[in-house]
């Protein structure tokens, strides 16, 4: 007779679910930080601490109000969770010893992060430069609010002048130059560049034990925490 044969688990679908709760806490960063520009909009000070005594009385400067209005700390979650989620599935496969389906996961993972990172702030880019060179966004260079006046960028002169602001402000914005059509995209650069940091590490360190890997993890989070020279290096 023969025997029936076992059919192992799916390691998709535990790999997925050991994740999952990560994917939930990186939504969360990424609803505080939507919740920190709405405060930078209608409510400027709750960025900062109370200065009065009235404001402290007010609920909003209480933690559980207040966390949501401060998106650094949402941002740095939101880069940890980054990390986290590019370099587990790599380090997963290569404690198991498949280290060319590590490398392969590496290559294509690289592929679409660099269009995922790439083509939806180009199109943002062009879709605010549309809006401010119709003149939609006149509204916020006039009405009494210090970050909105800041991060609107007035209209061209001309249309050839348009076309040109249009491309120089894709080029600045990868080069790290200036963000005229779009401030909030900053955090696009740094992003792109700390994954491809993460890809280059892992990529050094994918035959490596596991000891070896931690310790030079470590070694580069104490140089970049040492050399502090800007925010790229923080981030990275």
């Amino acid at each position: 007779m023969h025997e029936k044969a076992t059919v192992a688990p799916s390691r998709t679908m535990s790999n997925g679910r050991d994740i999952k709760w990560i994917e939930g806490l990186r939504g969360v960063a990424a609803v505080g930080i939507a919740f920190h520009h709405v405060t930078l909009t209608c409510w400027r000070n709750l960025e900062n601490a109370a200065e009065s005594k009235e404001e402290l009385g007010s609920i909003f400067y209480l933690p559980p109000f207040r966390m949501f209005a401060f998106g650094h700390g949402w941002l740095s979650l939101f880069f940890l969770l980054i990390g986290f989620v590019n370099s587990y599935k790599p380090i997963k496969l290569a404690r198991r010893g498949e280290i060319p389906a590590a490398l392969t996961g590496l290559n294509s993972s690289a592929f679409r992060r660099t269009w995922r990172f790439v083509l939806p702030p180009m199109l943002a880019t062009v879709i605010a430069w549309a809006l401010v060179n119709v003149g939609m966004l006149e509204f916020c260079r006039s009405i009494k609010n210090e970050w909105l006046n800041t991060t609107t960028p007035g209209r061209s002169g001309s249309f050839p002048e348009a076309i040109k602001n249009l491309f120089y402000a894709i080029y600045s914005m990868w080069a790290g130059v200036d963000f005229y059509y779009e401030k909030n995209l900053w955090v696009m650069r740094d992003l792109l560049m700390a994954s491809f940091y993460v890809y280059l590490v892992l990529l050094a360190t994918i035959r490596c034990s596991p000891k070896c890997r931690m310790t030079v993890f470590f070694g580069l989070y104490a140089f970049e925490w040492c050399r502090h020279e800007s925010e790229s290096s923080f981030f990275a």
